[in-house]
């Protein structure tokens, strides 16, 4: 039972940052900045096919100035992604 639990809300998570994305993108930020597992970095998928490049494809024709980067890290934890985000806004300013 934990393992749908988990699954359940990994996407429910997922549903919520791309929500927040174009919500972002609307009001007019320069772009948004990904972080995530696997999942979000497309493991075993094509990099076109994963979450990601679906959601930046989706926000380009609206808002054609707004850049999507995935700084996603297959086995990525939350500590790891928040010892690497000081650097990765610095990199790309979403």
């Amino acid at each position: 039972m934990t393992g749908l639990l988990s699954m359940f809300l990994r996407r429910r998570g997922a549903v919520l940052l791309a929500v927040l994305a174009l919500h972002s993108a609307a009001a007019g930020a320069g772009g948004i900045l990904v972080l995530g597992d696997s999942i979000s970095a497309a493991f075993g998928i094509d990099p076109a096919q994963g979450w990601v490049a679906l959601m930046a494809s989706r926000i380009k024709p609206q808002c054609p100035d707004v850049e999507v980067h995935n700084a996603s890290v297959s086995g990525e934890t939350t500590a790891g992604g928040l010892r690497r985000l000081p650097a990765l806004l610095q990199q790309w300013q979403p």
